[in-house]
């Protein structure tokens, strides 16, 4: 997750996409990382989570492809 980070602040340094598509990124990283942490309260609280680092990719491309639908 924090080579994720490190590439998109990069990128965004370098103008290397444009602003929509940042954004786009920005909030499919937070998404994903919104899950992890969820995943990680419910394992703390006793529960068996399924949400981890390949599951929490489900949310993040249901979000993208919505996205995409709806424009």
């Amino acid at each position: 997750m924090k080579k994720l980070l490190i590439i998109l602040l990069l990128m965004s340094s370098l103008n290397a996409i444009e602003k929509d598509k940042f954004a786009h990124a920005f909030v499919g990283v937070g998404i994903y990382g919104l899950c992890l942490v969820t995943g990680g309260i419910i394992e703390e609280m006793g529960y068996d989570s399924k949400l981890n680092t390949t599951t929490c990719l489900i949310p993040v491309v249901i979000a993208g492809v919505g996205k995409e639908l709806y424009d």
